[in-house]
Protein backbone atom coordinates (compact mmCIF):
# COMPACT_ATOMS: atom_id res chain seq x y z
CA UNK A 1 0.00 0.00 0.00
CA UNK A 2 2.64 2.71 0.88
CA UNK A 3 4.60 1.62 -2.41
CA UNK A 4 1.37 1.91 -4.29
CA UNK A 5 0.34 5.80 -2.80
CA UNK A 6 4.69 6.67 -3.02
CA UNK A 7 4.63 5.41 -7.17
CA UNK A 8 1.52 7.05 -7.03
CA UNK A 9 3.13 10.43 -6.06
CA UNK A 10 6.23 10.09 -7.76
CA UNK A 11 4.21 9.85 -10.97
CA UNK A 12 1.83 13.16 -10.47
CA UNK A 13 5.57 14.71 -10.02
CA UNK A 14 6.79 13.87 -13.07
CA UNK A 15 3.88 14.39 -14.80
CA UNK A 16 3.46 17.71 -13.25
CA UNK A 17 7.25 18.98 -14.21
CA UNK A 18 6.38 18.17 -17.88
CA UNK A 19 2.90 20.22 -18.72
CA UNK A 20 4.07 23.47 -17.09
CA UNK A 21 4.37 25.30 -20.53
CA UNK A 22 6.76 27.91 -19.27
CA UNK A 23 7.94 27.96 -16.19
CA UNK A 24 9.79 25.60 -14.91
CA UNK A 25 8.78 23.33 -12.00
CA UNK A 26 11.17 25.04 -8.85
CA UNK A 27 10.36 28.17 -10.41
CA UNK A 28 6.59 27.14 -10.12
CA UNK A 29 6.72 26.02 -6.27
CA UNK A 30 8.40 29.72 -5.70
CA UNK A 31 5.92 31.78 -7.10
CA UNK A 32 3.45 29.72 -5.17
CA UNK A 33 4.53 30.63 -2.18
CA UNK A 34 5.52 33.59 -2.33
CA UNK A 35 2.69 34.49 -0.15
CA UNK A 36 2.01 37.74 1.33
CA UNK A 37 -0.89 37.33 3.85
CA UNK A 38 -0.68 40.60 5.68
CA UNK A 39 -1.29 42.15 2.82
CA UNK A 40 -4.09 39.69 1.32
CA UNK A 41 -5.99 40.17 5.03
CA UNK A 42 -5.59 43.80 4.92
CA UNK A 43 -7.07 44.10 1.18
CA UNK A 44 -10.17 41.92 2.35
CA UNK A 45 -10.52 44.26 5.66
CA UNK A 46 -10.83 47.60 3.87
CA UNK A 47 -12.99 45.87 1.35
CA UNK A 48 -15.16 43.46 3.50
CA UNK A 49 -17.55 46.11 3.91
CA UNK A 50 -21.42 47.50 2.56
CA UNK A 51 -20.41 48.72 -0.60
CA UNK A 52 -24.18 49.13 -2.25
CA UNK A 53 -23.33 51.68 -5.34
CA UNK A 54 -23.21 55.74 -4.21
CA UNK A 55 -22.51 55.23 -0.55
CA UNK A 56 -20.18 55.88 1.59
CA UNK A 57 -18.89 52.59 1.97
CA UNK A 58 -18.04 52.36 -1.75
CA UNK A 59 -16.67 55.56 -2.53
CA UNK A 60 -14.19 54.46 0.68
CA UNK A 61 -13.72 50.58 -1.36
CA UNK A 62 -13.13 52.87 -5.33
CA UNK A 63 -10.24 54.64 -3.32
CA UNK A 64 -8.81 51.70 -1.45
CA UNK A 65 -8.45 49.78 -4.58
CA UNK A 66 -7.14 52.91 -6.52
CA UNK A 67 -4.48 53.73 -4.29
CA UNK A 68 -3.25 50.53 -3.62
CA UNK A 69 -2.72 50.12 -7.65
CA UNK A 70 -1.00 53.33 -7.35
CA UNK A 71 1.10 52.21 -4.82
CA UNK A 72 2.27 49.29 -6.83
CA UNK A 73 2.93 51.78 -9.88
CA UNK A 74 0.02 50.67 -11.98
CA UNK A 75 -1.41 52.99 -14.18
CA UNK A 76 -5.14 53.77 -12.99
CA UNK A 77 -8.00 54.76 -15.60
CA UNK A 78 -11.55 55.79 -14.28
CA UNK A 79 -14.70 55.04 -16.08
CA UNK A 80 -17.16 56.90 -15.01
CA UNK A 81 -21.18 56.96 -16.04
CA UNK A 82 -24.71 57.91 -15.12
CA UNK A 83 -27.47 55.24 -15.59
CA UNK A 84 -31.06 54.62 -14.08
CA UNK A 85 -31.61 52.39 -11.61
CA UNK A 86 -34.60 50.98 -9.25
CA UNK A 87 -35.31 52.38 -6.08
CA UNK A 88 -32.37 54.71 -6.43
CA UNK A 89 -33.03 56.41 -9.69
CA UNK A 90 -30.35 57.83 -11.09
CA UNK A 91 -26.70 56.82 -9.53
CA UNK A 92 -22.86 57.49 -10.66
CA UNK A 93 -21.15 54.08 -11.53
CA UNK A 94 -17.26 53.88 -11.56
CA UNK A 95 -15.26 50.59 -13.07
CA UNK A 96 -11.69 51.03 -11.78
CA UNK A 97 -9.29 49.73 -14.68
CA UNK A 98 -5.44 49.11 -13.40
CA UNK A 99 -2.68 47.88 -16.06
CA UNK A 100 0.90 47.44 -16.06
CA UNK A 101 2.82 47.71 -19.18
CA UNK A 102 -0.11 50.63 -20.49
CA UNK A 103 1.28 50.53 -23.92
CA UNK A 104 0.95 47.21 -24.61
CA UNK A 105 -1.59 45.66 -27.91
CA UNK A 106 -2.99 42.75 -25.62
CA UNK A 107 -3.54 42.15 -22.31
CA UNK A 108 -4.31 39.55 -19.83
CA UNK A 109 -7.55 40.68 -17.94
CA UNK A 110 -7.87 39.89 -14.50
CA UNK A 111 -11.93 41.15 -13.24
CA UNK A 112 -14.34 41.21 -10.64
CA UNK A 113 -17.44 43.16 -9.16
CA UNK A 114 -16.84 45.57 -6.04
CA UNK A 115 -20.26 46.63 -5.08
CA UNK A 116 -22.24 44.45 -2.61
CA UNK A 117 -25.85 43.92 -3.63
CA UNK A 118 -28.01 46.64 -1.71
CA UNK A 119 -30.28 44.74 1.09
CA UNK A 120 -32.85 47.19 3.06
CA UNK A 121 -30.84 46.03 6.45
CA UNK A 122 -27.90 47.65 4.83
CA UNK A 123 -25.82 45.02 6.68
CA UNK A 124 -24.88 42.79 3.26
CA UNK A 125 -21.01 42.65 3.11
CA UNK A 126 -20.81 39.96 0.38
CA UNK A 127 -17.45 38.38 1.02
CA UNK A 128 -17.38 35.72 -1.49
CA UNK A 129 -19.36 38.08 -3.44
CA UNK A 130 -17.09 39.79 -4.24
CA UNK A 131 -15.10 41.18 -1.79
CA UNK A 132 -12.38 38.19 -2.35
CA UNK A 133 -11.59 38.00 -5.65
CA UNK A 134 -11.20 41.84 -5.15
CA UNK A 135 -8.31 41.33 -2.48
CA UNK A 136 -7.01 37.86 -4.41
CA UNK A 137 -6.46 39.95 -7.77
CA UNK A 138 -4.85 43.30 -5.57
CA UNK A 139 -2.61 40.24 -3.55
CA UNK A 140 -1.29 38.21 -6.91
CA UNK A 141 -0.34 41.49 -8.36
CA UNK A 142 1.76 42.86 -5.20
CA UNK A 143 3.01 39.08 -4.70
CA UNK A 144 4.50 38.69 -8.08
CA UNK A 145 5.19 42.20 -9.26
CA UNK A 146 9.34 42.33 -10.12
CA UNK A 147 8.84 38.93 -12.19
CA UNK A 148 5.60 40.21 -13.63
CA UNK A 149 7.68 43.38 -14.81
CA UNK A 150 11.11 41.01 -15.68
CA UNK A 151 8.65 39.22 -18.07
CA UNK A 152 6.99 41.88 -19.35
CA UNK A 153 10.11 44.42 -20.46
CA UNK A 154 10.04 45.31 -24.12
CA UNK A 155 6.88 43.03 -24.57
CA UNK A 156 3.75 43.76 -26.13
CA UNK A 157 1.53 42.35 -23.32
CA UNK A 158 0.23 43.56 -19.99
CA UNK A 159 -1.84 42.84 -17.58
CA UNK A 160 -4.80 44.62 -16.19
CA UNK A 161 -7.09 44.49 -13.85
CA UNK A 162 -10.56 45.55 -14.32
CA UNK A 163 -13.15 45.82 -11.14
CA UNK A 164 -16.58 46.54 -12.49
CA UNK A 165 -19.30 48.50 -10.77
CA UNK A 166 -22.61 47.61 -10.38
CA UNK A 167 -22.84 43.72 -11.13
CA UNK A 168 -25.92 43.38 -8.40
CA UNK A 169 -29.86 44.32 -9.37
CA UNK A 170 -30.87 46.57 -6.93
CA UNK A 171 -34.30 45.04 -7.58
CA UNK A 172 -35.19 41.87 -9.53
CA UNK A 173 -32.42 40.85 -12.28
CA UNK A 174 -33.38 41.77 -15.73
CA UNK A 175 -31.23 43.13 -18.72
CA UNK A 176 -31.35 46.49 -17.73
CA UNK A 177 -30.67 45.89 -13.50
CA UNK A 178 -27.34 44.13 -13.53
CA UNK A 179 -24.02 44.36 -15.06
CA UNK A 180 -24.14 48.24 -15.56
CA UNK A 181 -20.60 48.63 -15.37
CA UNK A 182 -19.40 45.73 -17.57
CA UNK A 183 -22.13 46.58 -20.03
CA UNK A 184 -21.11 50.36 -20.35
CA UNK A 185 -17.62 49.66 -20.53
CA UNK A 186 -17.62 46.57 -23.25
CA UNK A 187 -19.81 49.05 -25.26
CA UNK A 188 -17.69 52.11 -24.78
CA UNK A 189 -14.48 49.94 -25.96
CA UNK A 190 -16.49 48.37 -28.32
CA UNK A 191 -17.02 51.55 -29.92
CA UNK A 192 -13.49 53.11 -29.59
CA UNK A 193 -10.93 52.64 -32.21
CA UNK A 194 -7.26 51.76 -31.11
CA UNK A 195 -4.97 50.85 -34.21
CA UNK A 196 -6.74 49.05 -36.30
CA UNK A 197 -9.50 48.00 -34.72
CA UNK A 198 -11.08 48.56 -31.36
CA UNK A 199 -10.33 48.75 -27.75
CA UNK A 200 -11.78 45.51 -26.62
CA UNK A 201 -9.77 43.49 -29.15
CA UNK A 202 -7.08 44.82 -26.81
CA UNK A 203 -8.25 42.16 -24.21
CA UNK A 204 -6.53 38.86 -25.05
CA UNK A 205 -8.48 37.09 -22.34
CA UNK A 206 -10.97 37.88 -19.81
CA UNK A 207 -10.48 36.23 -16.52
CA UNK A 208 -13.44 36.49 -14.18
CA UNK A 209 -13.11 35.98 -10.61
CA UNK A 210 -16.67 35.17 -8.65
CA UNK A 211 -18.18 33.21 -5.72
CA UNK A 212 -14.66 32.99 -4.78
CA UNK A 213 -14.32 31.28 -1.22
CA UNK A 214 -16.17 28.68 0.04
CA UNK A 215 -15.16 24.99 1.38
CA UNK A 216 -16.79 23.25 -1.66
CA UNK A 217 -15.61 25.19 -4.72
CA UNK A 218 -15.28 23.53 -8.22
CA UNK A 219 -14.48 24.66 -11.58
CA UNK A 220 -15.20 23.88 -14.61
CA UNK A 221 -14.48 24.75 -18.36
CA UNK A 222 -17.76 26.96 -19.08
CA UNK A 223 -16.63 28.08 -22.87
CA UNK A 224 -15.17 25.92 -25.55
CA UNK A 225 -12.39 28.21 -26.60
CA UNK A 226 -10.80 28.93 -22.87
CA UNK A 227 -10.58 25.01 -22.01
CA UNK A 228 -7.19 25.30 -22.29
CA UNK A 229 -6.38 27.36 -19.43
CA UNK A 230 -8.98 25.30 -17.42
CA UNK A 231 -6.45 22.41 -18.34
CA UNK A 232 -3.09 24.61 -17.57
CA UNK A 233 -4.81 25.13 -13.66
CA UNK A 234 -5.64 21.63 -13.24
CA UNK A 235 -2.44 21.11 -14.18
CA UNK A 236 -0.44 23.53 -11.96
CA UNK A 237 -2.69 22.46 -9.06
CA UNK A 238 -2.01 18.80 -9.93
CA UNK A 239 2.26 20.68 -9.65
CA UNK A 240 1.58 22.30 -6.42
CA UNK A 241 -0.48 19.56 -4.67
CA UNK A 242 2.43 17.01 -5.72
CA UNK A 243 5.10 19.33 -3.85
CA UNK A 244 3.14 19.63 -0.63
CA UNK A 245 2.33 23.57 -1.60
CA UNK A 246 -1.44 23.10 -1.01
CA UNK A 247 -3.04 23.53 2.23
CA UNK A 248 -5.35 20.47 3.09
CA UNK A 249 -9.28 21.91 3.28
CA UNK A 250 -11.37 19.87 5.42
CA UNK A 251 -14.21 18.79 3.53
CA UNK A 252 -12.78 20.37 0.45
CA UNK A 253 -12.57 18.53 -3.16
CA UNK A 254 -9.80 16.28 -3.89
CA UNK A 255 -9.53 18.81 -6.83
CA UNK A 256 -10.43 22.59 -7.16
CA UNK A 257 -10.24 22.25 -10.87
CA UNK A 258 -11.63 19.75 -13.15
CA UNK A 259 -10.95 18.86 -16.91
CA UNK A 260 -14.72 19.23 -17.49
CA UNK A 261 -16.61 21.55 -19.52
CA UNK A 262 -20.39 22.42 -18.70
CA UNK A 263 -22.41 25.24 -19.96
CA UNK A 264 -23.30 27.55 -16.94
CA UNK A 265 -26.04 29.35 -17.95
CA UNK A 266 -24.47 32.23 -15.45
CA UNK A 267 -25.25 35.69 -16.16
CA UNK A 268 -22.15 37.68 -15.38
CA UNK A 269 -19.95 40.48 -15.82
CA UNK A 270 -17.97 38.56 -18.36
CA UNK A 271 -21.41 38.26 -20.85
CA UNK A 272 -21.33 42.15 -22.23
CA UNK A 273 -17.64 41.24 -23.60
CA UNK A 274 -18.60 37.54 -24.53
CA UNK A 275 -21.12 38.74 -26.74
CA UNK A 276 -18.66 41.15 -28.60
CA UNK A 277 -16.23 38.33 -29.18
CA UNK A 278 -14.06 38.27 -26.24
CA UNK A 279 -12.02 34.98 -25.24
CA UNK A 280 -13.42 34.56 -21.41
CA UNK A 281 -12.06 32.18 -18.17
CA UNK A 282 -14.85 32.12 -16.02
CA UNK A 283 -13.85 31.21 -12.74
CA UNK A 284 -17.18 30.43 -10.52
CA UNK A 285 -17.67 27.60 -8.63
CA UNK A 286 -19.92 24.92 -10.35
CA UNK A 287 -22.55 25.15 -7.68
CA UNK A 288 -23.42 28.64 -5.72
CA UNK A 289 -22.28 28.72 -2.13
CA UNK A 290 -25.21 28.23 0.65
CA UNK A 291 -24.65 31.87 1.61
CA UNK A 292 -24.88 33.09 -1.44
CA UNK A 293 -26.66 36.66 -0.99
CA UNK A 294 -27.50 36.47 2.65
CA UNK A 295 -26.09 37.83 5.23
CA UNK A 296 -23.93 34.56 6.13
CA UNK A 297 -21.93 35.89 2.87
CA UNK A 298 -19.04 37.13 5.55
CA UNK A 299 -15.73 36.68 6.83
CA UNK A 300 -16.77 34.03 9.70
CA UNK A 301 -17.97 31.68 6.95
CA UNK A 302 -15.02 31.75 4.15
CA UNK A 303 -12.16 28.77 4.15
CA UNK A 304 -9.34 30.77 4.11
CA UNK A 305 -7.19 27.51 3.52
CA UNK A 306 -9.13 27.35 0.62
CA UNK A 307 -8.86 30.86 -0.61
CA UNK A 308 -4.66 30.60 -0.12
CA UNK A 309 -4.53 27.73 -2.46
CA UNK A 310 -6.72 29.31 -5.26
CA UNK A 311 -4.86 32.25 -4.59
CA UNK A 312 -1.40 30.06 -5.29
CA UNK A 313 -2.76 28.58 -7.90
CA UNK A 314 -3.69 31.68 -9.44
CA UNK A 315 -0.19 33.33 -9.02
CA UNK A 316 1.70 30.54 -10.79
CA UNK A 317 -1.07 30.52 -13.79
CA UNK A 318 -0.59 34.41 -14.12
CA UNK A 319 3.21 34.44 -14.60
CA UNK A 320 3.07 31.47 -16.96
CA UNK A 321 0.47 32.64 -18.75
CA UNK A 322 2.60 36.20 -19.47
CA UNK A 323 5.46 34.15 -20.10
CA UNK A 324 4.29 31.69 -22.43
CA UNK A 325 2.68 34.66 -24.08
CA UNK A 326 5.11 37.61 -24.11
CA UNK A 327 7.45 34.79 -25.32
CA UNK A 328 5.10 32.99 -28.07
CA UNK A 329 2.50 35.43 -28.98
CA UNK A 330 1.23 33.20 -31.71
CA UNK A 331 1.11 29.97 -29.09
CA UNK A 332 -2.32 28.51 -28.89
CA UNK A 333 -2.86 28.93 -25.54
CA UNK A 334 -2.67 32.75 -26.42
CA UNK A 335 -4.45 33.02 -29.38
CA UNK A 336 -7.14 30.70 -28.60
CA UNK A 337 -7.62 29.25 -32.71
Amino acid sequence: MKLSVALALLWCLFFSKQTLAALNYQDAIKISQSDDQNHYYNALKNILVPRVVGTDGWKNVQNFIIDEMKQMGMTVELDSFMDNTPIFGKLNFVNIIGKINPSADKFLTLSAHYDSKYFPDGKFVGAIDSAVPCALMLNIVKTTLPLIQQVLADKNLGLMLIFFDGEEAFKDWSDVDSLYGSRHLAKKWDETRYKNGKEIDRINVLVLLDLIGSTNARFVCTTPNTCALNKRLRQIENTLQAASSLRSVQNGPASMFLNSFRNSGVSDDHLPFQYRGVSILHLIPTSFPHTWHTNEDNEKNLNQDSILNFNRIMRVFVLDYLTTCANSPNSRICTFK
